[in-house]
């Protein structure tokens, strides 16, 4: 009868452990829940660029940092945006789409700190070069260029 106590607090304090550590939050928005059908189709060339870039988006797991509207907003400690990864709504403002395919390529390797001698952010950008096709690659960055606001746009003219 111990043995067998001892056995269901191992496996309480197990289960609280995985819970603590993981936390619990039950299930996702539904706006952030990507479909199967997303991820396992064929993409349909009739689509648009864009449409295609949006499927390429969350397909990539792009989603899964910068948020399912490319709004941003999960948490990164010590990275100097705020302690959360950016959005991509407005990386039209920064980048070239040049520049950006080769970001998308290349990754983002070395994070900045928001305090030197705090830990090192622990998400980074992977690189997708050699694992994203050129045609998926200008679709995602169509797509990203596609959801800068149009107010944004009026402050530079």
């Amino acid at each position: 009868m111990a043995n067998m106590v001892r056995a269901c607090l191992i496996v309480f304090c197990l289960c609280f452990t995985v819970v603590a550590i993981l936390g619990c939050k039950g299930v996702p928005p539904k706006e952030e829940v990507i479909s199967k059908e997303i991820v396992y189709q064929p993409i349909n060339p009739a689509l648009s660029q864009i449409e295609i870039g949006k499927i390429v988006y969350q397909r990539y797991g792009c989603a899964m940092c910068h948020g399912p509207n490319a709004e941003g907003g999960r948490k990164n400690p010590n990275i100097q945006t705020g302690g959360v990864i950016t959005g991509l709504t407005k990386v039209a403002e920064g980048y070239t789409k040049s520049e950006l395919a080769n970001l998308i390529l290349e990754g983002i390797h070395d994070i900045e700190k928001e305090d030197p001698n705090g830990p090192i952010p622990p998400y980074r950008m992977p690189g997708w070069r050699g694992h994203i096709s050129e045609r998926d690659l200008t679709a995602l960055v169509a797509y990203l260029f596609s959801l800068m606001p149009e107010s944004s746009t009026d402050d530079w003219e």
